[in-house]
C-alpha cells in the first residue's frame, strides 16, 4: 500500500481552523481542550506552547454573526461547518491566498449546473432562503440519489455562492495576517510529523494504526494511505471512512500535530469525565444500548433513530474518542459495536472515587 504524507502548511485551511476554534470558544477552552494531554507536557514542550498560543489568540479574535454564520458547527446534522463544506468540497484549501481559494472554488464550482446543489431543507432556515429554494434541494437530492457525506457538502451552493465567498475571504483575510508569523513553527511541525509518521509506517502497519483508536479498517478498498496535517487544532484526528462505497481508493487521514504515536495509544484508553458527558447523554445512550450486544452499520442506527446518517457519524466520533466504542470496517460497511470493557472501567473510576 503506498503510503503519502504530507507536510504543505496551506494557511487559508489553518485560517479556517483558527476561526473554527474562535467560533467555539467554550468547547475549545484550554482546560477542556488539553486536559487530556497534561501527562505529555514534557515530552510535547514545544508543541503543547504553540498549541496554547492559537488558543488564546482565538479567544481574543471577536465573535461576529458572520462568524457565527460559517464556523459554528452545524452538530445535529453531523457536519463540521458550513466554511469547511464551502471549501474542501473544491479544493479551495490548499491555497495560501484568498484570491487563489475564490479562483480555485468558482472555476471548480461552476462545472456543475447550479439546479443541482441547493440547500438542505433544514439547514435552509439557518441560511435565510426562499422556500422554493429548499423544496429544490431535496427534490434535487433525491434525484442525484447523493451520499449524505456529499449532500452536507451541498451546503455550498445556496442562492449566492459567490456572494458566500466574498464574505468568508474577507473573514479569512482578517485571520491570515494572525497567523503568518507562526508559519516557520507550523511548517517545522509538519516536518516532524511527516520524518516521525513515515518511521512509523517503515515499521508498522496501518491495521496497528487505527487499531490504537479502535478503528478498524478493510485494507482491501484502498490502494494507499494519505496523511494530512492539522496545525492549528492540534488535538485532532479524523479518517475519510464512509459508510458505504468508498468514492476513493485513497484512505485520508487528517490529523493534528499534537496526535504522536504515544499520545494516539493513550487516547483509547482515557478515561475522563467527558466520557461520563457521552454516557449521560439521552441519544448516545439509546445508541449504545442499540449496539451493546450485536454491532450495527451507520444506515441501520439512523433509521433505528430516525437520525441522518451524518448525525450518527456525528455521535459515533464523539463516543470512539473517549473509547466507548469500536469501529470496524467490513467490505462498503461501517460497523459500530460497545466497547464493553472500557464503559465497565470507566464506571468502576467512578465507583473507586466515590464509593470507596
Amino acid at each position: 500500500m503506498e503510503l503519502i504524507i504530507k507536510k504543505e502548511c496551506w494557511m487559508i485551511r489553518e485560517a479556517m481552523e483558527l476561526l473554527f476554534l474562535a467560533a467555539n470558544k467554550e468547547e475549545f477552552s484550554e482546560n477542556k481542550y488539553l486536559w487530556n494531554l497534561r501527562k505529555f507536557e514534557q515530552d510535547l514542550t514545544e508543541e503543547l506552547a504553540l498549541q496554547k498560543e492559537f488558543l488564546a489568540m482565538a479567544k481574543e479574535i471577536p465573535v461576529t454573526p458572520a462568524i457565527r454564520k460559517y464556523f459554528e458547527p452545524f452538530q445535529k446534522e453531523g457536519l463540521e461547518c458550513l466554511a469547511k463544506c464551502l471549501i474542501w468540497t473544491f479544493g479551495g484549501e490548499q491555497t495560501d491566498s484568498v484570491e487563489e481559494m475564490k479562483t480555485l472554488a468558482l472555476n471548480e464550482f461552476r462545472q456543475y449546473p447550479l439546479d443541482d446543489f441547493p440547500v438542505f431543507d433544514r439547514i435552509g432556515e439557518t441560511l435565510n432562503l426562499k422556500k422554493e429554494e429548499r423544496r429544490r434541494f431535496a427534490a434535487s437530492v433525491k434525484k442525484l440519489d447523493l451520499e449524505e457525506k456529499f449532500q452536507g457538502r451541498l451546503i455550498l451552493a445556496f442562492e449566492s455562492y459567490e456572494e458566500s465567498l466574498d464574505e468568508l475571504g474577507a473573514l479569512l483575510e482578517e485571520a491570515l495576517p494572525l497567523l503568518l508569523p507562526y508559519r516557520t513553527r507550523m511548517q517545522r511541525q509538519a516536518l516532524r510529523m511527516q520524518q516521525e509518521w513515515q518511521a512509523y509506517f517503515a515499521k508498522k502497519s496501518l491495521s496497528d494504526f487505527c487499531g490504537m483508536t479502535g478503528v478498524y479498517v478493510d485494507e482491501s478498498l484502498y490502494r494507499a494511505v494519505e496523511i494530512v496535517p492539522n496545525l492549528v487544532n492540534g488535538p485532532f484526528m479524523v479518517l475519510n471512512m464512509d459508510d458505504g462505497e468508498p468514492q476513493e481508493d485513497v484512505l485520508i487521514i487528517r490529523i493534528g500535530f499534537l496526535m504522536r504515536e504515544k499520545v494516539l495509544e493513550s487516547w483509547y484508553r482515557n478515561l475522563g469525565q467527558h466520557a461520563l458527558e457521552l454516557l449521560a447523554d439521552g441519544t448516545k445512550m439509546e445508541i449504545l444500548l442499540y449496539i451493546k450486544d450485536t454491532p450495527h452499520y451507520g444506515k441501520e442506527i439512523a433509521d433505528r433513530f430516525g437520525l441522518t446518517t451524518a448525525t450518527i457519524s456525528y455521535h459515533m466520533s464523539e463516543l470512539l474518542q473517549e473509547g466507548l466504542i469500536r469501529i470496524r470496517q467490513q467490505g462498503k460497511r461501517i460497523y459500530y459495536s460497545l466497547d464493553k470493557e472500557q464503559v465497565g472501567e470507566v464506571l468502576r473510576q467512578v465507583q473507586n472515587r466515590l464509593l470507596l
